[in-house]
């Protein structure tokens, strides 16, 4: 569902409708939105990730389960530069936050089951909580993405 829209999101908008700018900000291990849905809308949309890497080694490759073994994460979306992670980029962002939750495991598995580990709160709001995601939405809205990472991971504490 969300693909059809997206693919006149960006570059071919819908009749009436004016190109647009999109910025990404997706929770890591989100409990309510799977994260396959913001990378499927990123590659339809052509939404630049911002990858200096997006996660900590080791967080997707391999996070305690055995029937995730991520070999190319975030395959297929193409990179903000470092260039652009500097500044003066004016495109789409897709940011994830980490806030140190384990993902879900492929099968059909409540947060909290037996079996799924590490079961922490839904860190579905924390990227919109964050003080630093506030500023570079307000960057964002003005034209420009601003990296308020740093050039590292982006990390979405709970509060």
């Amino acid at each position: 569902m969300v693909n059809g829209y997206a693919h006149h999101l960006t570059d071919d908008p819908l009749p009436g409708t004016q190109p647009h700018e999109v910025l990404l900000h997706v929770a890591y291990a989100d409990h309510q939105v799977a994260i396959v849905t913001a990378d499927n809308m990123a590659r339809t949309a052509g939404i630049k990730l911002y990858d200096p890497p997006a996660l900590d080694p080791g967080r997707s490759a391999n996070s305690g389960f055995t029937d995730r073994l991520d070999v190319d994460p975030f395959w297929g979306i193409e990179r903000l530069t470092p260039q652009e992670e500097a500044g003066g980029f004016t495109g789409s962002a897709y940011v994830m936050w980490d806030s140190g939750n384990t993902p879900a495991p492929i099968q059909n598995v409540a947060p909290g089951s037996p079996g799924y580990p590490d079961v922490k709160r839904d860190p579905h709001s924390e990227p919109r909580a964050q003080v630093s995601a506030r500023a570079q939405k307000y960057a964002f809205f003005g034209g420009t993405f601003l990296d308020v990472c740093n050039g590292a991971p982006c990390l979405a504490p709970f509060r």
